[in-house]
This record gives structure tokens, sequence and C-alpha cells, in this order.
């Protein structure tokens, strides 16, 4: 193999730069598939020096799973002048790493027809290559859960609906100890349901299979039905909770029941994180353009290291509070992809003296973006 020809002309001089500078490795064979010349490229990703004669290196780098596809391959392609196509995997000499690499030749007829020369390309496509493989991984990922999703939940809610017999006392009395252990049964079945519903949301949302239905809603009286709704968790647990609607209607298009989902974890958020005796006030606010949804808490707050993690996925940030709220780490993540679907975000910023401060923006316009009517689900794909 050589890697050009002697005393070569300038236009061949050029022809020969531009083949060097191209990321390709570019090559020439004989009819029997011996390389006569290959550019730079080749001499780096094999190991050679310039002028080694080594006509066959690419068969010997070869993966052996893809030695006799490729080969054959290259063989009929010799054997019939079809032009040769294949994909395989070759050794680099300097990681010793296997890379992906289109191969890709076409035969040179002279003016009597025949074939005179094979001029080839390698092209690397191990970055693609890798990346088909990631999205394969994550789409098995993200069905596997769906699937342990939905097996789960069918006997974890016959669980409970058990025990919830056995709290009313539908097998017979039972003694204040047993109660105690059956509602702390209960209870324990209350969490793996919410977390398996977690899971589930957030592998129909990453699949895009989450269906909406968007519809005209005043954010003022969805918020306000929220607030009732979840006012005795707040009595509980020593809280108080503030509420300032928008004076007038707050009118956007979205799917009220994801949305309600989005605002009413938001709030049971602020609550977890705040301790006795502390209050979380919420508003919303309407302008032009947007319609805000504010939840300001009192509570631990979010250490400024961990800010960036706030809306990934199964991100549980270590605080006073977190061992006792315990969680999945999703329901930030899930909400922000919602608020994404909807055209909407979601931010974050420490409240003063402490505590966190979540807002919500919808657009006001929403209706006429997506553009649809109001009896239309919609699945919104990622």
């Amino acid at each position: 193999m050589k890697q050009a020809s002697n005393s070569p002309s300038k236009d061949a001089q050029r022809l020969m730069f531009l083949v060097d500078t191209i990321t390709e490795i570019v090559w020439e064979a004989d009819l029997d598939g011996e390389i006569l010349y290959a550019n730079k490229n080749w001499l780096e990703f094999f190991g050679e020096k310039p002028g080694l004669e080594n006509s066959k290196t690419w068969l010997n780098f070869l993966y052996s799973d893809d030695v006799e596809s490729a080969q054959a391959a290259w063989l009929n392609s010799l054997e019939t002048g079809e032009p040769f196509e294949a994909e395989f995997r070759l050794l680099e000499a300097s990681t010793q790493e296997y890379n992906w690499f289109l191969s890709r030749a076409m035969p040179y007829h002279n003016s009597e027809g025949e074939i005179e020369r094979w001029y080839g390309t390698f092209t690397n496509i191990d970055p693609s290559k890798q990346n088909e493989r990631l999205v394969s991984l994550n789409s098995s990922k993200d069905e596997f859960v769906s699937l342990a999703s939905h097996q789960l939940r069918t006997p974890a809610t016959g669980v409970k609906q058990y025990l919830g017999m056995l709290l009313d006392d539908m097998f017979g009395e039972m003694t204040e100890p047993q109660k105690d252990i059956v509602s702390r049964a209960y209870e324990s079945n209350e969490r793996q349901l919410r977390i398996i519903s977690d899971l589930l949301k957030v592998a129909q949302l990453d699949a895009g299979e989450i269906l909406l239905h968007p519809v005209t809603t005043d954010i003022s009286q969805l918020v306000h039905y929220i607030i009732q709704d979840i006012s005795a968790t707040f009595k509980e647990r020593s809280q108080s909770l503030e509420y300032r609607p928008f004076k007038g209607e707050a009118l956007t298009y979205i799917d009220p029941e994801t949305i309600r989902m989005v605002i009413e974890n938001i709030i049971e958020n602020a609550s977890k994180y705040s301790p006795e005796n502390t209050r979380v006030s919420v508003s919303v606010k309407k302008s032009d353009q947007n319609i805000l949804i504010q939840v300001a808490d009192g509570g631990v707050g979010v250490d400024p290291a961990h800010q960036h993690m706030l809306f990934e996925r199964f991100s549980r940030i270590n605080n006073s509070l977190s061992i006792k709220v315990g969680g999945t780490g999703l329901g930030l993540y899930w909400s922000k992809r919602v608020l994404d679907l909807h055209g909407g975000e979601i931010t974050y910023r420490p409240n003063k003296p402490q505590g966190s401060v979540f807002t919500v923006s919808l657009p006001v316009k929403y209706e006429s973006v997506i553009n649809l009517t109001e009896k239309s689900p919609v699945t919104l794909q990622n």
C-alpha cells in the first residue's frame, strides 16, 4: 500500500491534499481488493506508517462478530461489480477501542467499460450507533417501569381494600393495638400506591403517551378548589394556608386535571417541607401574556448548590425534613414536563428570610397556539 504516487502532478497534489483534509478514511483498491492507496486518516486510525505494505489492514482490525459479514459483502462486490456498502466495527490503534463505521465503495470503469479500480470510504458512525443504543435502553427502561407500575398497582390496591375493611370492623371489632398496626400498614400501603402512581405517570410522560383534554379554564377558580380540598391537611400540620386570587377571570387553555396535579404537588411540597406554625401563601396574577401561580413558604428552602437538581428525574435533595417526608423525586420533574407540554414553565427562587418560592407560568392565549377545540383530546408527544 502506498500513500501517494511518485512525482505527482500539481492537480494530483491538490486532489491528495483535499482527500487528506476530509474526516473520512479514503482508499483505493485494485480488482483483487488489494489496497493501493489510503489517505492519512487511514494511517492514523490503523497506526501505520507511510509506505508500509499491508494491503488488507482493515480486514485484520475487524471486530470478530463482523468479520464474516464484512468479508462476504466485499468479496461479493469484487465478484459482481456491485457497489459495496457495509457497517462494521474496526479497532482503533491508539485507543484499542472498536468504532462503528459505514463503508462504501464504487467501481471505476475505463473507457471500455471494464473495472480498473475501487474507490471507497470509511465513515465513523460510532456516535450515532451509541445514541441508538442509549435510545433503545431508555425505551426498554420506560417500558419496564410502565409494566412494573401496572403490575404492582393491582395487588397494592387490593391490599388497601382489605386493610380498609379491617379498619371499618367489617370482620369484627379489633383491639386498639391491632387497629394501630393495621393503620400503620394502611399508611405504608398508601405511600406505596403514591410511588407506583408517580412512576406510572412519569413513564407515560416520557413515552409521549400522556393524553390531555384542554379546555378554557379559570385558573383562579381552579386554585380555589385546590385550596378547599387540601386545607384540612394544613390544619392537621398546624400550618396556615393563605390564598390571594386574581380579581377577575384568569382564563387560559389547559388540561385542568394535569395542571391541578401540578399545583397540588407544589402546594403540598410547601407544606411537607415547612415546620409547624408556619404559613404558605398562594397567589394568582395575570398579565397580558401570562398567568402566574406563586407558592411561597417559610420552610427549609433549597441549598444553592442543589438548586440545579430541583427538576431532574429521581432527584432527592437532602435537608432537615427530607427523611421524614420521603418521596420518589419525581414530582417536580413530572410537573415541569407537563408545563412544558402546555407551553408554560416553573421557576424557583429562595424566599426571604427563609423558605422557597415556586412560580408556575402559563400562557394566556394557548388556545390559538395549539389550535384545538375544547372537546378535542390530544396526545402530546415529546
